[in-house]
């Protein structure tokens, strides 16, 4: 017997790996979503002088967001034949302050020619404003996936990662929210603790 999930097709008794591969090879149509709050850049300025030709562009987006199953979905595709993923889960490659440059990223997918979904998880560019255009620009019919989580469940968890890493000085998680309805006008410390408690509220607003 098998199950259908808005279109996708699989065994009744698929595993969760089996049903996010049939996600990913599914012919799917690009998700569109949008906002106004920032500009976002060109592709071309992104990329700086990478030619096209010159890159596999991934056809396949986990978007975000993050600690809501990025890294389970990761791992559970890394060993089908059919998925390339790269050896960096997060290249936030278009994202508006990315974290792999041009020549990185093309690196990165220098040997998916042939396998029917080359992925690109990136949980932060759910909530980057100019992600999605970027995304669009290189991949038009790039497949999308979005993962999410009670916002409030997935704030503290984003807390305890920074907190195991040494990235939040905070041990109280109500304290750090709060520095996030506070100025930021306190000085490069403050700021940055303060970039951290942005992205406990902000990656959870799922619009």
């Amino acid at each position: 017997p098998r199950k259908n999930l808005s279109g996708i097709s699989v065994r009744h008794s698929a595993s969760l790996a089996e049903i996010y591969c049939a996600m990913v090879t599914a012919s799917y149509p690009y998700v569109s979503f949008s906002s106004s709050r920032h500009p976002s850049m060109t592709l071309a300025e992104a990329t700086e002088a990478l030619p096209v030709q010159n890159i596999h562009w991934p056809n396949f987006y986990c978007v975000g967001a993050p600690k809501a199953g990025t890294t389970f979905v990761f791992e559970h595709l890394r060993g089908h034949p059919q998925v390339f993923l790269p050896r960096s889960k997060e290249p936030e490659f278009f994202s508006t302050y990315p974290a792999t440059s041009a020549e990185e990223y093309r690196r990165l997918y220098a040997g998916a020619g042939g396998f029917a979904a080359i992925a690109d998880f990136s949980p932060f560019y759910l909530s980057d404003p100019g992600a999605h255009q970027r995304i669009h620009e290189a991949s038009p019919s790039a497949k999308i996936l979005i993962l999410l989580r009670d916002p409030v469940a997935r704030a503290h968890s984003h807390f305890l990662m920074y907190r195991r890493t040494g990235v939040e000085p905070e041990e109280s998680f109500l304290k750090a929210l709060r520095r996030y309805f506070e100025s930021e006008g306190r000085g490069d410390e403050y700021c940055r603790d303060w970039k951290s408690s942005r992205e406990y509220v902000e990656s959870g607003m799922y619009y």
